[in-house]
């Protein structure tokens, strides 16, 4: 499966985000950034670009079983 997301949103660099520490007890947590860390536990491939017409999250899962993408 693949997911494609475009927007023209501010560009940023995903690699420059610092990961959550999923060790600190919940009401220790800031509040957000999980978003990237359950994008990238979930799939198996992620990734992001930046152009002048905006950003575009390609996000691919692939089967399990046949450890292939799916047909659409």
């Amino acid at each position: 499966m693949v997911i494609t997301l475009h927007d023209r949103g501010r560009p940023f660099a995903p690699g420059e985000i610092a990961r959550p520490d999923l060790t600190l007890p919940l009401e220790q947590r800031p509040i957000g950034g999980l978003g990237l860390h359950i994008i990238y536990q979930l799939m198996d491939e992620v990734r992001f670009t930046f152009a002048e017409d905006g950003n575009t999250l390609v996000m691919v899962k692939r089967n399990a079983i046949r450890g292939q993408e799916g047909n659409g």
